[in-house]
């Protein structure tokens, strides 16, 4: 196990913490990394003296120069890495609606998130959470719950990873319609009815519990 003098914000030392055995390190004594925030978006990674160094310009890219960083120290070369990516935001959409992902699974993905820089996660989660007043709504289904959500939020933030709800207001609603409660508000194909109040009862819900759950002002409407 390689040993770490880690030099940096204290801010990161719960990540890193959980990050010790996944990539093969420990905190405490050994070769001296330091890490500096810059308002660059760019990671730089070099050896510094006995130790090494490296930039960072948010919490993802902390995790993706660490890991860097962590290879140079492992692999001993002096050469220096330099990253600049071309976009300012970059994350991916998970799909949990038809094979619901479950809790640790998605922990992983929020670590290999942070591992490669990227900044957010879109969780597609259509009719598989707990909306209040809706008992049916992820029956059967392995729907997350509102604290589980919370408890995926708050980790993603140690990470600096941060969590976006993807849901649907319209349309691609056909495990709803499976359930004797929802054939009122049925239209066609997976489709909910328009014009008629307790659809936007029903959407009203959604977003809500949405917004409770996440720590977002976004939220991805599908249509």
């Amino acid at each position: 196990m390689l040993n770490i003098d880690f030099c940096g914000d204290g801010r990161f030392a719960e990540g890193l913490g959980l990050l010790e055995n996944r990539l093969g390190f420990r905190c405490g004594g050994g070769v001296k990394v330091t890490a500096t925030k810059t308002e660059d978006r760019e990671t730089i990674v070099k050896k510094n003296g006995d130790g090494y160094e490296f930039t960072y310009y948010d919490k993802a890219s902390f995790y993706r120069a660490f890991s860097l960083c962590l290879m140079r120290v492992k692999d001993g070369k002096p050469n220096e890495i330099c990253v600049k990516p071309y976009f300012k935001r970059m994350g991916s959409m998970q799909c949990a609606e038809y094979a619901v992902i479950n809790v640790k699974t998605l922990k992983e993905l929020i670590i290999e998130h942070a591992l490669c820089g990227l900044g957010f996660m879109q969780l597609y989660i259509e009719t598989v959470y707990e909306i209040d007043g809706e008992p049916y709504f992820g029956y059967r289904r392995g729907k997350y719950t509102k604290s589980e959500i919370k408890d995926l939020v708050a980790f993603g933030k140690i990470f600096g990873v941060k969590l976006v709800p993807a849901i649907q207001t319209l349309g691609h609603l056909s495990n709803l319609f499976k359930w004797e409660p929802y054939y009122d508000i049925f239209d066609m194909n997976n489709t909910l009815l328009v014009n008629y109040e307790p659809s936007y009862v029903l959407i009203e819900k959604m977003i809500a519990s949405a917004r409770e759950c996440f720590d977002s002002d976004e939220i991805n409407l599908g249509m």
